[in-house]
């Protein structure tokens, strides 16, 4: 008898402080009841897909809601799902007495997903619910729509009905935007919609994407192009240049060939007139090519138009007269500059040959004088023919440098000095580039809220 008893006042207690449990509990974490329970929280007599707490609508938009839903449920059949299924359309509007606060939109698309989630919205293995959620204080709504109805209701789709709602909820005509949200919802679960509903965005973002390309793709050809047309401009002109230090080699070896007036080859003593073929070297001294190719050796000689050049140093890669280098690369060490045979003008035996040959030095230096000069004035217009050709690679004050250096050192390479001139222009263009990149680079960083309840997705905006 006493364990009976107190079986009963267990039972007892059990019963009133369940009874004790305020109606606040009922509520899920956003403090919103389930209109199929709780239903008179939701300001309705009966079960139903339609919560409005604070009754924001009014009580003939909320039963026309009801019915409309139930219609939804009972007419629009899901048939992935089963014939005697249909889609499920939840409704909830809700404001700060009630629920908590929905600062973004993303934070409502949330809001309808846990809802969705909490609530069991749609058929269980379907997943064919749709929530549609208003936030009146914080002037946000969302579309969420299952895996299921995400078909008929994408993207393109959700957004179109949460736009059409905009101007009602700016004029305050709720029960209008929300009944004409609940019929758009209706037709797009009773149609599959069009291609361009289906597909739209995704063409649109696909056409943007590939223009942003299209556009990358131009300037990377453009910078592609302008950085091929510089390397073949800097490339000509080191070309011109080398021609231009080349020709005056040339010119600076035949004038030294014209004031030592050279008749016969200094090696084997045969009268230059009788040969055909002579060798001149950079020094300006002549040799017959048979003793030139005897002296130098066949496989350790090149020639350019005119000159004739040692390519390694043999004990025969000087000039065999007044032994200076004849390297195609000029040697600038010094050494042995005692020629081993006489200049042709030197030779003097009498007061009579003595007189001619003074009066035959003063000539030939005035004539030396002017052909010098001459060469010289050729050289600074080849060199403005090239700046004339490229002016963005060469300034006049390069060509004032390279006359003088020219004039004052004959091993003097104006190709060499312009392409060292513009390596180091060039490295400093770079490092400048590099500096204002780096002052002007900024990162920043962005995360976006929402997702998919069971392959689900929502749209979600505000007005």
């Amino acid at each position: 008898m006493k364990k009976t008893t107190q079986k009963k006042m267990m039972i007892r207690m059990c019963m009133m402080m369940m009874m004790m449990v305020p109606t606040g509990s009922v509520r899920n974490s956003y403090g919103i009841p389930n209109p199929t329970i709780h239903y008179r929280e939701c300001g309705l007599e009966a079960p139903s897909f339609v919560c409005d707490p604070s009754r924001l609508l009014s009580d003939q938009a909320r039963y026309d809601l009801a019915v409309l839903t139930d219609a939804i449920k009972d007419g629009i059949k899901d048939e992935d799902c089963g014939v005697d299924k249909g889609f499920q359309v939840a409704v909830v509007i809700s404001d700060h007495t009630q629920t908590r606060a929905f600062s973004t939109a993303e934070d409502c698309v949330e809001g309808a997903k846990a809802l969705m989630d909490e609530f069991g919205v749609g058929e269980r293995g379907c997943n064919n619910g749709v929530v549609l959620l208003l936030a009146m204080d914080d002037r946000k709504f969302a579309i969420f729509a299952g895996a299921g109805a995400q078909k008929y209701l994408p993207s393109s789709v959700r957004n179109r009905i949460l736009n059409g709602m905009k101007n009602d909820l700016r004029a305050n005509r709720v029960d209008e935007a929300v009944t004409e949200a609940v019929i758009q919802i209706r037709d797009a679960l009773m149609t599959m919609p069009t291609f361009w509903d289906q597909y739209g965005e995704t063409i649109v973002f696909c056409v943007f994407i590939g223009v942003i390309i299209a556009i990358f793709a131009c300037f990377s050809l453009c910078a592609y192009i302008q950085e091929t047309r510089r390397k073949r401009r800097v490339r000509e002109v080191r070309s011109l240049l080398k021609r231009i230090d080349n020709t005056k080699n040339e010119e600076d070896a035949m004038t030294k060939a014209e004031r030592f007036g050279a008749k016969t080859c200094p090696i084997c003593l045969e009268n230059f007139d009788s040969m055909p073929n002579q060798t001149l070297l950079q020094c300006g001294h002549r040799l017959c090519t048979p003793c030139a190719t005897q002296w130098f050796g066949k496989t350790n000689m090149t020639k350019t138009k005119r000159l004739t050049y040692a390519l390694s140093k043999t004990p025969h890669h000087r000039c065999p007269v007044c032994r200076q280098t004849c390297m195609f690369k000029k040697d600038h060490k010094t050494s042995e500059t005692t020629p081993l045979i006489p200049p042709v003008s030197t030779t003097t035996t009498t007061t009579t040959n003595r007189n001619t040959t003074t009066q035959q030095d003063e000539n030939n230096y005035f004539k030396d004088d002017m052909t010098t000069s001459h060469y010289q004035d050729l050289r600074r217009h080849r060199y403005m023919s090239v700046r004339r050709r490229y002016r963005d690679l060469v300034t006049p004050s390069q060509i004032d440098t390279w006359m003088l250096s020219s004039h004052s050192n004959s091993a003097f390479r104006a190709e060499r000095e312009w392409h060292a001139a513009y390596e180091r222009a060039e490295r400093a263009r770079r490092i400048a580039s590099s500096n204002r990149s780096s002052n002007n680079s900024s990162s920043s960083s962005s995360s976006f809220g929402g997702g998919s309840s069971f392959g689900g997705s929502g749209s979600g905006g505000g007005w």
